[in-house]
């Protein structure tokens, strides 16, 4: 069909009238999500990574290799994160026993200055890896410019059925923050990320075990924190009121363990319970993401239950963590 001039010169100006209302009504309503960028924090490249036989029982630290950032990730402007994920390039991501992202020259919440001085920011396992981390308005983790992150990852390759084996070579682990530049977001609330850990040796100067034994024919073990030492890592005393936002819990399905608890004040808030995957290996652990409010002075506890499969071993390196992210009250006063 054909128009005189005029009519297409109308239809162009209809349509990026239009546009620009689009335009406006996304500003209005989605600008935050157009600024989003992500920032990559990675550990060194794994050259050559062989699967293993994993004899049955056995701990997985002797049979794993560690690799950590060669250099820091330094944050380049002041920001907000508002999604944490994992990534493993070149190989499953299943031959991840864990990462952990922290803060280089930050203190420690949980065991202070007992652990080289790195301020957690994110852990995550196999078991937990496989969903982000969402960080729903107006909460978010802020950093300053100038802020010098870094990672360390244990990789674990165990052949069937532990793991899905086979030879990898340029392996590549990282933890991507999604973020929205300070001055181009409307967040208000800082969070705070806090790591229990169940411990037969809690903060132990200068490496904690960070992980407790479960004696053989031992049946239904629940392990609590054990409120006589000061510097017990599976607990923790509200110095502000706020909100948590969410936990996540890990631990190992195949050694036995059945769910992990968050307590406070001596009351079950929840229990995360392990989900089984199609493969022998595979374990889902999902996350809680409701909000529940503390005061000063509250108390949350981890409690992790474990049943031993073996009727003649121990478990020597039972896992129970609890990691939950926290937003003070603006007008709570107390130390971070």
């Amino acid at each position: 069909m054909f128009l005189p001039p005029h009519a297409y010169r109308k239809i162009l100006g209809f349509a990026l009238m239009l546009a620009a209302l689009l335009a406006m009504s996304a500003m209005g309503s989605g600008r935050i999500e157009n600024k989003q960028r992500t920032l990559r924090v990675e550990a060194k490249t794994i050259p050559y990574l062989q699967s293993h036989t994993h004899p049955e029982g056995d701990p997985d630290a002797p049979h794993s290799h560690w690799t950590s950032s060669e250099t820091s990730a330094i944050v380049p402007m002041d920001m907000w994160i508002t999604a944490i994920r994992t990534l493993v390039r070149n190989a499953p991501p299943d031959i991840l026993h864990h990462v952990l992202l922290y803060e280089l020259g930050a203190k420690n919440p949980i065991c202070g200055n007992t652990f080289s001085q790195v301020r957690e920011w994110y852990a995550a396992s196999m078991n937990t890896m496989r969903d982000p981390v969402v960080f729903p308005e107006p909460y978010g983790i802020f950093f300053k410019k100038g802020t010098h992150l870094a990672i360390e990852a244990m990789e674990h390759t165990a052949d069937e059925p532990r793991g899905p084996g086979g030879l990898y070579t340029n392996v590549e682990i990282a933890v991507l923050l999604d973020y929205i530049p300070a001055k181009s977001t409307t967040r208000t609330r800082p969070l705070d990320f806090y790591r229990l850990r169940l411990d037969d040796t809690p903060c132990a100067y200068p490496m904690r075990h960070e992980a407790f034994v479960v004696l053989a024919k031992s049946g239904s073990f629940i392990k609590k924190p054990n409120i006589e030492n000061i510097h017990e890592g599976g607990r923790y005393v509200f110095n502000r009121s706020g909100t948590l936002i969410g936990f996540g819990a890990n631990f190992w399905p195949w050694k036995g363990g059945k769910m992990m608890s968050a307590v406070i004040n001596g009351k079950n808030i929840t229990s995360l319970f392990a989900q089984k995957l199609k493969e022998s290996w595979a374990w889902n652990i999902p996350q809680y993401n409701k909000e529940v409010q503390v005061q000063k002075g509250d108390v949350i506890e981890a409690y992790m239950e474990y049943e031993n499969p073996y009727k003649d071993k121990e478990i020597k390196d039972a896992s129970g963590m609890l990691g939950f992210y926290f937003a003070a009250d603006s007008n709570s006063i107390g130390d971070k």
